[in-house]
């Protein structure tokens, strides 16, 4: 999928088009892509909120795939090996920053998905340094939402400098946040939890929050630390009144809107901290692997087409949908959205919200009759399979879909994510 002009994802600005295949130059591993998943930060480079710096572009970079070609000189992989390709993908290793274990704000350091194509393709290219060994106890799709939303996050919780048994609150409630949960409440963090949707208020209870609400008034003390997820300014202000004295608000995301203005009492004396957060080193990545994996951490995948990109982008934006797509009877409520190609799979990772009307449950069930009364498709490209069903009482709920042309691909389907 191919991004040549910026411009809202309600306009499909992605394009499906056939590109030269990449190769492996010295020092670099070429990957046959499994799994790639979606990130907020794709939304702001495909909308414009970040400057373009390569046109045009391939965007991705939560990447899980196999190496099929070695470059001159890389001798840290074996041909075959399963790796990750994560947002940072280059560093000087000379700068002050590099020096001292800050590579991630080396001023020369290049990114995955922005300075050089991404994982929305068949093939992408990595330097061998940059490339992650992946857990046996993750496959494709649950790993991949690990490599970017899991990352800003695990790093926006180290800066947030939470104390032991500390009390941590989240200001949104996407994917990141979803993991730092399972993280944050394993250390023995107390967690609450500030969002709109009562479905994501309902499954931050269930992940081990303390307290979930859309109200700043309600929560029930001051916190130690928060992560601010939501890339709006204006939560800012709220967030810094929440912390106790010396607390530390640390903002986990590439784009913020503008700021409105403090007040030095109210929101930043009592050495209360404002903090930003940029990108990953290699060091957090390995990290979070091995935390996610000692914990056991889950994450959820709803499988989208490829060609379905950008309506799934815009999916991921608007957080809202009518139609609940199961693959099977065990319901859960996701965060994370997956494009499936005919042979390999893009994952993503994002919460969604359902809400159903009795419209739409008319339409729901009139999809799924029409799709189950509809001979099998062998070798031709297939319609979404619409499946849907209603929600349990404890209103969680499973949002997925599936569509492939390829046999393997369709056993998928009824296997479940």
């Amino acid at each position: 999928m191919v991004l040549s002009d910026q411009k809202p994802v309600s306009e499909s600005p992605l394009v499906l088009q056939e590109i030269d295949e990449p190769k492996a130059a010295a020092g670099e591993l070429r990957v046959k892509v499994n799994a790639c998943a979606v990130c907020r930060t794709d939304i702001h480079i495909v909308e414009g909120d970040l400057d373009l710096h390569q046109k045009p572009l391939v965007p991705g970079h939560q990447i899980v795939g196999r190496i099929d070609e070695i470059g001159a000189g890389a001798t840290q992989f074996r041909r075959g090996e399963r790796i990750g390709i994560a947002w940072l993908r280059h560093v000087d290793g000379s700068c002050r920053f590099c020096r001292r274990q800050q590579e991630n704000l080396c001023p020369n350091s290049r990114y995955t998905g922005y300075d050089t194509n991404g994982g929305y393709a068949e093939y992408a290219i990595v330097p061998q340094e940059f490339a992650y060994e992946l857990p046996d106890d993750f496959d494709d799709e649950h790993v991949a939402p690990l490599l970017c939303g899991g990352l800003i996050g695990y790093r926006a919780l180290e800066k947030a400098a939470l104390p032991e048994n500390g009390r941590l609150l989240l200001v949104g409630f996407g994917s990141s946040a979803h993991i730092i949960t399972q993280v944050a409440v394993h250390r023995g963090h107390k967690v609450y939890v500030l969002t709109r949707s009562d479905n994501h208020i309902h499954r931050a209870r269930e992940l081990g929050a303390a307290w979930a609400s859309s109200d700043f008034r309600d929560l029930p003390e001051k916190a130690d630390s928060a992560i601010l997820f939501a890339p709006s300014g204006r939560l800012v202000p709220p967030t810094l009144e929440s912390l106790d004295r010396g607390g530390i608000c640390s903002i986990a995301g590439i784009h913020l809107s503008d700021v409105p203005g403090l007040n030095y009492d109210r929101h930043l004396y009592q050495e209360r901290q404002l903090r930003s957060v940029t990108a990953n080193t290699r060091e957090d990545a390995r990290a979070l692997l091995a935390e996610a994996t000692a914990i056991k951490l889950q994450t959820h995948v709803t499988i989208y087409d490829l060609p379905d990109a950008n309506r799934a982008l815009l999916d991921m934006k608007v957080s809202d949908f009518r139609f609940v797509f199961v693959p099977h009877s065990a319901l859960r409520l996701p965060h994370s959205l997956t494009f499936r190609f005919p042979e390999f799979q893009l994952s993503a990772f994002v919460c969604l919200p359902c809400k159903f009307s009795s419209a739409s449950w008319r339409w729901s069930f009139f999809l799924l009759a029409v799709w189950s009364h509809s001979p099998p498709l062998r070798n031709r490209p297939t319609l979404p399979v619409f499946s849907v069903s209603q929600p349990p009482m404890d209103n969680r709920s499973f949002f997925a879909m599936r569509a492939s042309s390829t046999p393997s691909a369709r056993r998928a389907v009824s296997r479940g994510g």
